[in-house]
């Protein structure tokens, strides 16, 4: 299981423990879940080097979240998951990726109107059982840059590649272009200019 997986799972379990209105755990897997997703090396040779005890020292992860990364590198699932996944069955990453949709409002829309999936959300706001135009600019948005990420997914990515590559010592300089230093919101590659003694 991969760094992104485990991220994964748990930037849900924040939006699940939100949907249940529980105090301090949603930011606590959230932040968790942004450090090992940031994190170089591998939560599972973390484990296999050091143990249990390893996992504490990757920021945000405290004896409960070490205790669920553990079942999920010893097993490959996490129970508790399984179990917020089934009280609530929804795509909460998918509708969650929409503007102005946070995890309260996909709770909303499940328990109000049966909302679990984005086809269920398009067809909801085609039938004006919820405000369409914020619905469908956000659906339209996202199907637009499907293939592309938020330029705040990216930034630590960039900087990390660029660290690197300077840290090799190969380059007289680097530098990062396209869409990125332009700023935009979503990027969809990134492009670099290096200059180099022998290219």
């Amino acid at each position: 299981m991969t760094n992104q997986e485990i991220a994964k799972i748990l930037y849900e379990m924040a939006g699940f423990y939100e949907m249940e209105n529980a105090p301090f755990k949603p930011r606590a897997y959230e932040k968790a879940a942004l450090s090992i997703d940031d994190w170089d090396e591998q939560v599972r040779d973390i484990y296999k080097k050091r143990g249990s005890k390893g996992l504490f020292a990757i920021p945000g992860v405290g004896q409960g979240i070490a205790e669920h990364l553990e079942e999920l590198l010893r097993t490959g699932s996490l129970k508790k998951y399984e179990q917020m996944k089934k009280k609530f069955p929804v795509d909460l990453a998918g509708l969650t990726s929409i503007a102005g949709m946070g995890p309260k409002t996909v709770k909303a829309l499940y328990e109000k109107l049966g909302i679990r999936t984005l086809a269920d959300l398009k067809r909801a706001a085609l039938g004006h059982k919820i405000k369409k135009l914020q619905i469908l600019t956000g659906l339209n948005f996202r199907q637009a840059n499907a293939n592309r990420f938020t330029l705040g997914n990216v930034f630590p990515i960039v900087a990390r590649l660029v660290a690197s590559l300077k840290f090799s010592g190969l380059f007289a300089k680097i530098e990062v272009g396209g869409s990125y230093r332009r700023g935009q919101e979503t990027v969809g590659d990134i492009d670099m200019l290096a200059v180099a003694a022998n290219p």
